[in-house]
């Protein structure tokens, strides 16, 4: 994975993080809250894929919603482990919105 200006940012947890300290589903829902309050007017652009070595998965963010998370104060930059163009073949949402209840 390169870094720079790619189209997403490359995310990883750790098991520590999925495990330990729920970072994954922590993430999650301030994915959604930023999406809320940005008025749904974005798309959640995170999709998931399988991890290596160290990480159980990655993540992958689009610029465009990355700018939402920084906006509305999302604490996300800390699992950046790098950048890429495209996410691989075969990642799926990391955030099924049909799952995220309107309360």
């Amino acid at each position: 994975m390169t870094t720079g200006n790619q189209s997403w940012h490359v995310l990883a947890f750790t098991l520590d993080d999925v495990v330990t300290a729920s970072q994954d589903s922590r993430l999650a829902q301030e994915c959604v809250r930023a999406w809320r309050a940005a008025g749904k007017d974005c798309t959640i652009e995170v999709l998931q894929g399988p991890g290596d070595g160290q990480y159980l998965f990655f993540w992958f963010v689009s610029q465009s919603f990355a700018g939402v998370l920084d906006d509305q104060g999302v604490d996300w930059r800390k699992f950046i482990v790098g950048g890429c163009d495209e996410p691989p073949a075969g990642a799926r949402d990391a955030i099924a919105l049909d799952c995220v209840s309107e309360s």
